[in-house]
């Protein structure tokens, strides 16, 4: 095995011990901080089976929950990214000053100063994302292209056909 090889399997298994761990320890927080589940422990060695199941309840509904609310379908995905957009970009942020050998410790900072500048600079700049003059009230409903000649605004064959046939 290469050592480039080498290094990419460890930084798999380091990563995978890292996400069972985090888990564990969360699985163990879970079920020591509910009280319901403490007192069904306190039988533990007359019943340890309702121990066990209200702990693997406990845990696999919060989990659950978990992936559902985070991935679990298209909306929960798209507000998973847009949530961590910010969060991904400091960090890359503090990771870049880091691999220049700077010391860097504004990460919020950065983060606001970013969000306001980008919000400046959206709501200021003007150029070619404004809608053509036919998307405008009031604008045309030919607009010339490429070549000079007037065409229809609209991109469906046949559009103008329903246009000049409906009763206005």
């Amino acid at each position: 095995m290469t050592t480039a090889t080498a290094q990419r399997v460890r930084s798999i298994a380091i990563t995978l011990a890292s996400l069972i761990l985090a888990f564990a320890v969360a699985a163990v927080i879970m079920v020591i901080s509910d009280a319901a589940i403490m007192e069904k422990f306190s039988w533990f060695f007359s019943r340890p089976q309702d121990a066990l199941d209200a702990s693997w309840a406990k845990i696999s509904t919060t989990f659950q929950a978990m992936y559902v609310g985070s991935v679990g379908n298209l909306v929960a995905a798209t507000n998973t990214t847009a949530e961590a957009a910010p969060l991904i970009a400091a960090g890359l942020g503090v990771g870049l000053a880091f691999r220049a050998g700077l010391f860097n410790i504004g990460a919020q900072g950065q983060a606001v100063m970013g969000a306001l500048i980008g919000a400046y600079l959206g709501f200021s700049i003007r150029g070619a994302a404004a809608p053509p003059s036919s998307a405008r009230p009031g604008g045309s409903h030919r607009v010339r292209g490429r070549s000079g000649v007037a065409s229809s605004a609209s991109s469906r064959p046949g559009q103008e056909r329903m246009r000049s046939s409906s009763p206005s």
